[in-house]
């Protein structure tokens, strides 16, 4: 199978996204200011610095400024709180990390920067969070540099025989290893619960064993440290819900609006609901908005589109006005511990179609244009019911049933009709206008006993040439194959006999 079909799929994992940058301009020195300033010969002069705030897991950069004389200089003002802050350049060389800083109102910060590995730069500060961080930090510096030194050669793509990327994950596997047993050693501070939380956030990505040494650490935590609201969210990483799958009901957990009303899935029963999990700083959640406002705006009665956002209050709230997300707009108070927490995947903007009776019928992740719609589209066509009817020796299925369809919605079956002269398949194509597809000349039908009945002729379409919808990105064609026996209860559409064919699979004719 062919199809030309322009999507990015390089979703962005939640902790390595940011929104746009601004400038900061203040008095120096005002009350409440923080002043952080930089000396630097490993940066080139007329490169830009920058310094991001983490809002909950949306990063917001606060302040920029351009290197000169190998020196820069950030002012934060008003602050009236302890912030977590990082320090980051995108010049060339530079692994895609940045320096942690804790920053407090009035806190006077210097960093020296003399080589690339900027995850582990010297600071020096007056706030005292820092100097807890950086004994963890620097616990593990010989090997956050190696891990630099190849975080360095894999974004510059010199990884051809993949020995990059296994020293890389070996490097994170020792570094977790030291890490974790640093912490069980340490007090249970505000910094260390800051600490605990990043690990315990990603521990479907550790093995057993690293798993297991963090809930053990946990269970050895104080009942007052685990009543904390860090101490209950890293419960909620370390001992998730059941993974969620295609099949199971959504979960009917409270779900709040922008003015803190409670909703429940269940209030939409009886309607597909498309459910888009989105994030602020998630640049393909922001491109996907536009057209998710679109389909709200002109939906019909047989389907809702939720927006569920897993940021903290004021980032959703925020990054509601800034992109316009329109009609449902939803957030389950957890951030990303809720419903995001159970995909089998995670990767944002992630979405979810809810059947009519509360079950996922399906999941699947990243902007794409034009899926949205088809999705619906394709989903809401179930609402038609199979017929089966025979006339002269033809039978004919209307709307047939089928178990599985990898075309991502691009065809559907609208009818067979079935002699002893051939099976005819009358497909409808739902794709982006002058976008084509292709339909391989060796599609074949496959009965339950193994058989195969091959292409006899088709109409609207030649298998093997270039196939494109009308202006609306819609079109039909039908293929007629080998007549199947009356007895097969179904078949499966196979496009090509290779991992990357289509496939329709379990359609159903009795």
């Amino acid at each position: 199978m062919k199809y030309k079909y322009f999507t990015n799929r390089n979703v962005l994992t939640i902790l390595s996204s940011m929104a746009l940058c601004f400038s900061v301009y203040a008095e120096s020195n005002a009350p409440g200011n923080a002043i952080i300033t930089g000396r630097t010969t490993a940066v080139p002069d007329s490169t830009e610095m920058l310094l991001y705030k983490w809002n909950g897991n949306v990063g917001e950069c606060i302040a920029r400024d351009t290197v000169i004389n190998g020196e820069y200089r950030f002012e934060v003002p008003g602050l009236t709180e302890l912030i977590n802050a990082d320090i980051m350049t995108f010049a060339p060389g530079f692994p895609p990390m940045g320096r942690n800083l804790y920053i407090a109102p009035d806190a006077m910060v210097e960093i020296e920067g003399n080589d690339p590995y900027i995850y582990t730069w010297p600071v020096k500060s007056n706030v005292k969070e820092q100097a807890e961080y950086d004994r963890y930090l620097l616990h593990n510096k010989d090997l956050w540099t190696q891990y630099q030194q190849t975080g360095i050669a894999l974004s510059e793509g010199k990884d051809s025989s993949g020995q990059y990327r296994q020293l890389h994950d070996s490097i994170s596997h020792l570094i977790d290893k030291r890490e974790i047993s640093f912490l069980e050693s340490a007090p249970a501070s505000e910094v260390w619960l800051d600490l605990f939380m990043k690990k315990a956030r990603f521990i479907k990505n550790y093995s057993g064993e690293i798993a297991e040494e963090l809930r053990a650490t946990y269970e050895r935590l104080d009942d007052s440290v685990k009543s904390t609201a860090k101490g209950a969210a890293i419960k909620m990483y370390l001992y998730p819900e059941a993974t969620l799958a295609v099949g199971d009901k959504i979960p009917d957990n409270p779900l709040y609006d922008l003015e803190g009303k409670v909703h429940h899935f269940r209030d939409l029963l009886g309607k597909w609901v498309l459910v888009d999990i989105w994030s602020t700083g998630c640049g393909p959640c922001i491109m996907a908005i536009p057209e998710l406002n679109e389909l709200k705006e002109n939906k019909s009665d047989d389907y809702e589109i939720v927006s569920l956002s897993i940021d903290n209050e004021s980032a959703w709230k925020n990054g509601t006005a800034k992109f316009n997300v329109a009609d449902i707009n939803w957030n389950e108070g957890v951030e990303d511990r809720g419903i995001y927490s159970r995909l089998p995947r995670h990767a944002i903007p992630a979405f979810l179609i809810i059947s009519p009776d509360g079950t996922i019928k399906d999941i699947f992740h990243g902007h794409s244009k034009g899926i949205y719609g088809r999705k619906i589209r394709y989903y809401t066509r179930q609402n038609m019911k199979p017929s089966y009817s025979e006339s002269n020796g033809t039978r004919v299925v209307m709307h047939p049933e089928y178990e599985s369809n990898s075309t991502d919605c691009i065809l559907d079956i609208e009818k067979i009709e079935m002699s002893d002269k051939g099976t005819t398949i009358y497909f409808n194509l739902d794709f982006i206008p002058k976008y084509w597809i292709q339909i391989s000349p060796n599609s074949f039908l496959s009965t339950p006993d193994g058989n195969r009945y091959a292409i006899i002729s088709s109409e609207g379409i030649t298998p093997g040439e270039h196939l494109y919808p009308n202006e609306e990105g819609r079109g039909s064609f039908t293929i007629t194959f080998q007549p199947i026996p009356p007895s097969a209860p179904n078949f499966d559409f196979i496009e090509n006999d290779s991992t990357d064919g289509w496939a329709i699979k379990g359609v159903k004719i009795k």
